[in-house]
């Protein structure tokens, strides 16, 4: 991994300088995948999870990827749970699909502990019933120490729509990146306060 420095300035002022800040891409390590439902209402449609390191589909069954749980407060509407993760935005009633209610989910199992730079969601396959995969919340978690998930390592509210017969990729920060990031921000708010305060 290389490393440079980054100069945040304030008009001609310079705030404070971060060194070591990483310039490669972005991973964070856990072994499993959470969607989860966040409207009330809603169906949990989903043709496609996936989890990818250096382009690969580390989630996928090939790769040794399995379905920890699934939460379908209110039945399944049709489908099968172990379509989620095969490599293809299945079709019809193979599409799995929870029944509206919140708190719906899909966990997902790596198998091991793995660094993730990005995670895909993928819509059905066919076009139809694509506002059944919005407004939910992916999470990268860890492993608990008895191969049960644990802390949440990233997590990301989704309040749009997955397009039409495709994927919503979602980058994973370093859990390093993301606090400095959150400090950045916290150093710039101070900052305008004192300002507003002068």
């Amino acid at each position: 991994m290389t490393y440079s420095s980054l100069k945040l300035a304030c008009g001609t002022a310079a705030l404070f300088t971060v060194a070591a800040l990483p310039t490669a891409h972005a991973q964070a390590d856990g072994r499993f995948v959470r969607i989860t439902n966040n409207a009330p209402n809603q169906f949990l449609q989903l043709g496609e999870l996936e989890a990818y390191f250096n382009g690969v589909n580390q989630l996928l069954a090939a790769n040794g990827g399995t379905i920890e749980s699934s939460v379908a407060v209110n039945g399944l509407q049709h489908g099968d749970i172990q379509r989620v993760i095969n490599g293809f935005l299945d079709n019809g009633a193979d599409v799995y699909n929870a029944n509206p209610a919140p708190g719906n989910s899909v966990t997902t199992d790596l198998g091991e502990t793995l660094s993730i730079d990005n995670i895909r969601v993928g819509q059905r396959g066919d076009g139809c019933c694509q506002d059944r995969l919005s407004n939910f919340t992916i999470e990268l978690l860890a492993d608990d120490g008895a191969g049960l998930p644990g802390a949440s390592v990233f997590s990301e509210n989704f309040p749009g729509i997955v397009p039409d017969s495709s994927y919503q990729n979602f980058v994973v920060p370093e859990p390093a990146s993301a606090a400095l990031i959150g400090l950045v921000g916290l150093g710039l708010l101070a900052r305008r306060r004192r300002a507003r305060t002068a």
